[in-house]
């Protein structure tokens, strides 16, 4: 027996030894394993991004860290959790994160709150006097930044890879933030192992069309690249006299001349023009007005509807001696009294200001080439008259004013045409932005653990706007005015107007940063 199983003992012997002498011979020599890559600590790579999750940011620490170790709340919004949304700027996507709201989902009343120099944040109320702010956790607007570098104007995602949301006031902590929060965006680098094209086209049903150009050249591999990409984007909406054009183009280049050092910089130049509409509609002072009208006119004499609901602003003396004097409780023909309220209301800021009356069609001079000084101010400034009656009126609603009481908006578009009309995107009304960025950024590493970086970015921006009528003015309203502040019977008696605060301002501004 033990004769029998001696060969397959030396036979299993030698079977359970080959695989250990081939695993030896296989094994490389030391001079070929491949060169580690160093990564830089100051960016985080998209390809580490998994669909919506990403695993690492530089919002905490402005170091590559990953976001369990982050003692902060911080959103990175990926590039696919963007391009699902089909959203053109970061704005746009953070109506989807919980604590910011942009201008589609939030507008802003006047408030006030003394206990921080009224800091509210930027003016929500207009849809075209801002750049994609977000208000944050009631605070008001976040700071924008580019690579962590504050910008002036308005921003696209075409040219960025991902960007981070940091809420709140621990996004002071560095200094670059409000303190609602941080919103930063990275932009495409030039990157130096592979060519890449990319074509991206976005229509919609309302006409409108963009379409971005990617393009990336290695010029000598692993040491110089530069990459191109540009923008052409015509916004359209429901309104069709509204629309938003952004033309603007990014260049950019990365060059590793030695070992350990790294030169990245790029410039972008933006033109952008357009009238969007607001989502805002008009303030609505007719239906309180014609509410209390076709209730009670019909049980008034024509003298009680003359004091109750019509306005007399000619000039008379301090007694009310000449014209209709006002009423606001009236007794009714079947013995009841009713108190309107206040459904005549000041038009608002008329006290020292100087109004042009137009008819409809003859918008080339005022009615009879004439001006009228509002209120109680003649043209040189001085007091004219202590009536209160001598001035506008417009209709209002009966509750106006009262605790509680919210400026209506439009609803019925008998009222007004909100569906196909919006004030501020009328032609005549336009915004124009033009806005040019130069950044270089140099990274050097010391040693294996310690890397430096220091950047500079210089942009100068022009603005030009004018808008007949800002969003937080416009209001529809009766003109219940008989005759006119200084004596004239008023021609446009009974008729619907838009009032409101105009706009026109020209800005020019540059800002020069560095930051290591």
């Amino acid at each position: 027996m033990k004769y029998r199983s001696l060969p397959l003992i030396v036979l299993f012997l030698t079977v359970s030894a080959l695989p250990c002498g081939r695993a030896q011979t296989a094994a490389p020599k030391p001079s070929e394993a491949e060169t580690a890559i160093v990564l830089s600590p100051f960016v985080v790579v998209t390809e580490s991004d998994q669909g919506y999750r990403s695993q690492f940011t530089t919002a905490g620490s402005r170091l590559k860290t990953d976001l369990k170790d982050i003692a902060a709340s911080v959103s990175v919004l990926t590039e696919e959790f963007m391009n699902d949304l089909a959203a053109n700027d970061v704005a746009s996507a953070l109506a989807f994160v919980s604590g910011a709201e942009n201008d589609s989902t939030y507008h802003q009343e006047g408030l006030t709150f003394s206990g921080a120099n009224n800091y509210v944040g930027g003016d929500f109320g207009d849809n075209n006097n801002r750049s994609g702010e977000v208000r944050v956790r009631g605070l008001g607007r976040a700071t924008t930044t580019i690579n962590y570098i504050e910008v002036l104007g308005s921003t696209d995602r075409y040219n960025t890879d991902r960007s981070e949301f940091l809420r709140g006031a621990n996004s002071i902590l560095f200094g670059l933030a409000e303190p609602a929060g941080l919103i930063n965006s990275s932009t495409k680098a030039a990157r130096l192992n592979r060519n890449a094209s990319k074509v991206e086209t976005k229509v919609d049903d309302l006409g409108s069309n963009r379409v971005v150009l990617d393009h990336n050249q290695v010029l000598l591999k692993n040491r110089l690249a530069v990459r191109g990409v540009a923008l052409y984007n015509d916004q359209r909406y429901a309104v069709k006299t509204a629309f938003q054009r952004d033309k603007r183009l990014f260049a950019t280049a990365t060059y590793t001349p030695f070992a350990g050092t790294t030169l990245r910089s790029f410039y972008e130049a933006q033109n952008s023009t357009g009238r969007r509409p607001n989502l805002r509609t008009v303030q609505d002072n007719v239906s309180g007005w014609l509410n209390a009208y076709n209730t009670y006119a019909p049980q008034m004499t024509a003298a009680q509807v003359a004091a109750a609901f019509y306005w007399d602003g000619g000039l008379r003396n301090s007694a009310n001696t000449a014209g209709t004097p006002p009423a606001s409780v009236v007794t009714l023909a079947d013995g009841r009294t009713v108190n309107l309220g206040l459904i005549r209301r000041d038009l608002d800021s008329s006290a020292q200001s100087t109004a042009l009356l137009y008819s409809p069609g003859q918008w080339e001079n005022p009615l009879d080439n004439r001006a009228t000084i509002l209120s109680t101010r003649n043209n040189t400034g001085a007091a004219a008259n202590v009536s209160p009656t001598a001035k506008f009126i417009r209709s209002g609603d009966p509750r106006e004013n009262t605790v509680g009481f919210l400026d209506p908006q439009v609803t019925s578009s008998r009222i007004f045409p909100y569906e196909s009309v919006e004030i501020g995107a009328l032609p005549g009304n336009s915004r124009w932005e033009n806005d040019h960025k130069f950044y270089v950024n140099l990274e050097q590493r010391i040693t294996p653990d310690f890397f430096v970086s220091a950047a500079f970015q210089h942009e100068t921006r022009s603005t030009e706007q004018y808008f007949a009528a800002i969003s937080q003015t416009n209001q529809i309203s009766i003109d219940i005015s008989t005759r006119l502040p200084d004596g004239r019977t008023n021609p446009n008696f009974l008729r619907p107007f838009i009032y409101g605060r105009n706009i026109g301002e020209s800005i020019d501004g540059s800002l020069k940063s560095f930051v290591l």
